[in-house]
Parts: structure tokens; sequence; C-alpha cells
């Protein structure tokens, strides 16, 4: 291990109104067979009992709380990142948890990568749980970010240094912050490292900031894809453009889908210019998945309007129950 570093590992989890979670959470970080690591809790702001409850069920020197006022989840895993001292970070939420004496095995993953990728999670819901997989193979970053991979920062655990080096922060005041940090961060990373056994458990559930559509969730989309345009422009080769693009594509997607179900028509008119566009087209048409090739090519031809051809199929889709 660096010298310089107080601990192998830092997990940092932001907490804000997660007092049904965040005991279930906790417990399960410090359920584990190994102790040279640190969780940081970062209270953004909390309007609930989670804190208290943190300081009522745990009294272990391995748990430290920032207090900071709302501002949101990004500057919450930023304000963490700066108050650890962990070689590698490991950005965790708070409604999730994590399989009992797990860390030993995944700490001893951890020798001079870039990043740890979760390859297998449990995907738990009110109906049960069960196992999503991408079994990626990955031996850089440039090529697993070319695959078909997790959006979630939880499914990454990163050499501080690495992140140091390409200074890499999640975008404050933003929705959609791992839409953004991930590829980018992918791309970046030389030596990365598969974890292909199922111990972290993502929580769906209603009421989560990915289940809620409001018109800052379709504008910070917009502004994801233009910043992953950017970098696609900048620092993507050319021959990784349309695959690595495939992020843009996906994000584009999910802002369409936001439109439809927004209800602010200013927003939807923006989204609308947003959209319309030659390049973000082609990225479509270059896409892994074939509706949304097929989406990009009709819009080609229908001088690329891709907002009103997706309204069209889906109101097609949706009638015909596809």
């Amino acid at each position: 291990m660096n010298n310089m570093y107080k601990k192998k590992l830092s997990i940092i989890v932001p907490v804000y109104n997660v007092e049904k979670y965040i005991v279930k959470c906790i417990s399960s970080l410090l359920e584990q067979n190994y102790d040279d690591y640190e969780i940081i809790i970062v209270n953004d702001g909390t309007k609930d009992n989670s804190i208290n409850l943190i300081q009522q069920h745990f009294n272990d020197s391995k748990l430290r709380i920032i207090n900071q006022t709302n501002q949101g989840l990004s500057v919450a895993r930023n304000t963490g990142l700066a108050e650890s001292c962990g070689e590698y970070i490991w950005f965790f939420d708070s409604d999730d948890w994590v399989s009992a004496y797990i860390l030993r095995d995944i700490v001893k993953c951890l020798h001079e990568c870039d990043l740890l990728y979760f390859n297998v999670f449990y995907e738990e819901t009110e109906k049960g749980s069960k196992i999503f997989q991408k079994l990626n193979q990955a031996r850089t970053g440039r090529e697993l970010s070319l695959c078909s991979y997790l959006h979630g920062a939880p499914f990454y655990i990163y050499r501080r240094e690495f992140l140091k080096e390409h200074d890499l922060l999640f975008e404050k005041g933003i929705y959609h912050e791992d839409t953004l940090f991930t590829p980018c961060a992918l791309y970046m990373a030389n030596s990365v490292i598969p974890y292909d056994s199922p111990v972290y458990h993502r929580l769906l559930r209603k009421g989560s900031i990915t289940h809620t559509i409001n018109p800052k969730r379709c504008l910070d989309l917009c502004f994801v894809i233009s910043k992953l345009k950017t970098f696609a422009d900048k620092d993507v080769y050319a021959q990784d453009k349309y695959l690595w693009g495939n992020c843009i594509a996906d994000a584009t997607n999910g802002l369409l889908l936001l439109s439809i179900n927004c209800n602010d028509k200013q927003v939807k008119e923006n989204i609308q210019k947003f959209v319309n566009n030659e390049q973000v087209v082609h990225y479509l048409m270059h896409a892994r998945k074939t509706n949304t090739r097929i989406l990009g090519y009709i819009s080609s031809l229908y001088f690329f309007k891709l907002h009103e051809v997706y309204n069209v199929l889906f109101k097609i889709r949706y009638f015909f129950k596809l």
C-alpha cells in the first residue's frame, strides 16, 4: 500500500432523506472481514432522521460524519472524496447494501489498477431479488467504455491518484451525473479489473431520483449530452467515436422518453430544438441497439427531426402495445 494513504479503501456514502434505508446500508458496510477501510458519511443537509439513526445504531471508529448544507449528490460525493484518506475510492449509494464478509476479497483485487468494476449485481425490488449481469472482461478502461457497461458510480472502485491525475469530479448541481462521469472516466482508465461475483445490492424504489420526472431532469440531461459530445470531439479517438458514442445515444433515448412525460411546454420545445441535430442523429444511427439505429435512420430521412419521429413511433408502439 502507498504510504501516503492512511487507509486502503474509502467508502463514501452521501446521505439525504434516507431514514428508511440507511441503517441497513451502514450495517452491511460494517459487517465485513476486513479492517483497513473507512466509511465517510456526507450529511447533505438531510431533513429527516437519517443522521440520528446512524449515531444511535453505530459506534465504530471506521465511521466519520461530514456535515454540509444541501448541495446535491455530486457535491456530496466530491466532499467525501476531499475528506477521505483511502488509496481507493468507492462511491456508495445510501439506499443500497453489500453482501457480508466480501470486502477482503474485493480489496485483494485492488493491485495497481485504475479501477475495479462490478460485472454482476443484485437488483432489489418489492417483488424480490434478481441477478443482473454484463460480464465484460475488458482489461483497459478504453475497451470497457466501448462495451455495454453499467452507468452507476457504485459499480466502480477508483484509484484516488487516477481520479486526481485526470481531475475527475462529479458535475455540480445536476441530475444524471453518473451518465456524464462514468463513460469519461472509463475511457481515460488504463488497467481495469473485473469482479464477477454478485455482492452489490441495488434497490429500485419509487420516489428515488431516477423515478422522478421534472423539467430540471430534462434540461440537465441536455447538458450532459452536450458535455459528452464535447468529450467525444476532444478526447475520443476517431476510430472509437461511434462505439463510445453509444453513451450519447442511450442518453438521448432517455431524454426523449423524459420529454414524453414532461408537462412543461417550454422545456419540451427546448428538447425538440436540442435533439433535432444532425450530429445527435448520426450517433443514433451507429448505436448498438437495433431500435435506436432504426430511430436514427428514420430521423435522417425526415430532415433530422428526431423529436417528431420519436413521438410518432412512441404513439404507434403504445397503441399497438409493442
